[in-house]
């Protein structure tokens, strides 16, 4: 959402702020309600309540979605208008890429020094799990 700011705000996307400020909203609050409907547990689900906790959760959600849209939208607006930035679109938006993948390649990256330090310990050698034997 910052880089799409960014590219608006340099006039590299042919949109209205307000138009994108609306888009990215609705994106948000769909991408809410998938990541619900997908990721909810098994037992009583929130459309089987009564009406008042429905509505409560919309009118949530869509007031979460526009909180975020503005901070993340917006911020990336104020970057574009900074004439370093708008210079350099494609070496902010690689490096807001890179930003965004680091917590990833960290918690990957500890997972990984993890296990293998367990198997150490166990005095085991480390073998890659595409190298293990299937258990018998």
């Amino acid at each position: 959402m910052v880089g799409a700011g960014v590219l608006v705000a340099a006039g590299a996307m042919q949109l209205p702020m307000w138009l994108s400020f609306v888009a990215i909203t609705v994106a948000a609050v769909a991408g809410d309600h998938v990541a619900y409907w997908l990721g909810r547990r098994p037992g009583p689900r929130l459309g089987h309540g009564p009406a008042p906790r429905v509505i409560r959760f919309l009118l949530h959600n869509l007031v979460g979605a526009m909180g975020w849209a503005a901070v993340m939208f917006c911020g990336g607006y104020w970057f574009g208008t900074i004439p370093f930035v708008s210079r350099n679109l494609e070496l902010f938006l690689l490096g807001l890429m890179a930003a965004s993948a680091l917590p990833g390649a960290t918690a990957a990256a500890r997972r990984w020094a993890s296990r293998r330090s367990a198997a150490r310990h166990h005095g085991k050698p480390w073998v890659p799990a595409a190298h293990r034997a299937a258990p018998h």
